[in-house]
């Protein structure tokens, strides 16, 4: 037997010995030229033109003027990089292969629910932030903001509480003394998840309106006035409780008979400018909101958003 570098004419001699040793698969499955292809592809100058990976060599047994066998010879230690060997079963026995096929389905199978895990999670976090940006989550962080400093914030309006202090409340002293309340909450705004992400929650709502202003249309829901920063709502029914202190004052002295003078016709008008509502900020309002606004749960906050929803719709 002659032993010498395979040619490609070599196909015809080795294809017709596969094709009666092998009855398990026919040439046909690999290419009328299987043979052929693989012996070029083993051919330094067809490597290089066909930019194949492979180092080996192809040799064949001759004997006389016939080719009865192949041999591949590669450095490479594992051979599926240069061929495609699964439908040899990558020339390892059928069992071996079957655990191989197996394990990979496995592990397609974990892949598959790992990315199902990571899209839940995924979505439950897009879902806490859409709720935080949103008004309702802005008011329930809000809510629980207010609840923790409630002793502070209520201490400071009853210090307020006290004629001297009262008379120098004015809108902008209330309005910093509220934005120092405030100092620490937060308003909430999408963040850049939503960028990788941008068809998921395409309603999601952009909060710009400042801190102080979210308080006061929250305490709306729960009995501040409109306009409640411009004055309205503002000593609201003075004059008759002014009006009753004064019944209740002349009930405990005895009348007298007097003749009307100069002097009590000042009295009068003094009497008559204790019914005109004091011209200082009133803190009342936002006090009754507030402490209503911190004690309420959580349906009593839903019943409150339905009636303002439905007065807003009537009119």
């Amino acid at each position: 037997m002659e032993i010498r570098m395979a040619r490609e004419e070599d196909h015809d001699d080795l294809a017709a010995i596969l094709q009666s040793s092998i009855k398990m698969y026919t040439l046909k499955e690999f290419g009328e030229f299987f043979i052929a292809d693989l012996i070029a592809t083993q051919n330094q100058t067809r490597r290089q033109a066909r930019n194949y990976r492979s180092d080996g060599k192809a040799i064949v047994g001759q004997v006389g003027d016939k080719a009865v066998g192949l041999m591949s010879i590669s450095i490479t230690v594992y051979q599926g990089q240069c061929f495609d060997l699964e439908v040899f079963d990558n020339l390892y026995k059928s069992e071996y292969m079957e655990a191989i096929r197996n394990r990979l389905d496995q592990l397609a199978l974990e892949d598959q629910i790992n990315k199902q895990i990571t899209n839940y999670k995924k979505h439950i976090e897009l879902t806490k932030e859409a709720m935080k940006c949103h008004m309702i989550g802005q008011r329930l962080y809000l809510q629980q903001y207010c609840f923790d400093r409630d002793q502070e914030i209520k201490q400071k309006i009853d210090d307020y509480g006290q004629e001297d202090l009262a008379k120098t409340l004015t809108q902008q002293v209330v309005t910093n003394m509220i934005n120092g309340w405030l100092k620490d909450y937060q308003v909430f705004k999408p963040s850049d998840l939503f960028l990788e992400y941008p068809d998921s929650f395409k309603d999601l709502e952009c909060i710009t309106i400042k801190p102080i202003q979210v308080l006061l249309e929250a305490l709306e829901f729960f009995g501040l006035p409109k306009g409640y920063m411009n004055g309205e709502g503002h000593w609201k029914d003075w004059a008759k409780k002014k009006e009753e202190e004064q019944k209740a004052l002349s009930l405990k002295r005895p009348k007298r008979q007097q003749k009307k003078t100069n002097k009590k016709a000042k009295k009068e008008d003094k009497d008559e400018d204790i019914f005109k509502p004091p011209p200082y900020f009133d803190l009342g309002p936002f006090s009754q909101a507030f402490t209503t606004f911190t004690s309420v749960s959580a349906e009593t906050r839903a019943q409150a958003r339905s009636v303002s929803a439905r007065q807003e719709s009537k009119s």
